[in-house]
């Protein structure tokens, strides 16, 4: 059974432990454990990658290379757990 986080591409999966297992360490370990996040899971994840990218906003109003890598990880994750 490969985890939530097994699920994420590779390349994001380091990103996403260190925003959410900083933000909500409780929330990783439990998307670490299963294959599928629950509803309120899914809206915690969005909640804190969402805060976490208004962080990496630039003067000129774009993601700085951080908040880019975090705009791909959310798109990622809304893919795989919203749009199915």
């Amino acid at each position: 059974m490969a985890s939530v986080v097994d699920c994420l591409p590779v390349e994001l999966q380091t990103l996403f432990i260190e925003i959410i297992g900083a933000n909500q360490p409780k929330l990783l370990e439990s998307l670490m454990a299963n294959s599928n996040p629950t509803s309120d899971e899914i809206s915690a994840v969005q909640d804190v990658l969402s805060f976490a990218l208004t962080t990496c906003i630039q003067s000129d109003g774009e993601p700085d290379e951080r908040g880019k890598s975090i705009d791909e990880l959310i798109g990622s994750f809304v893919m795989r757990w919203l749009i199915e």
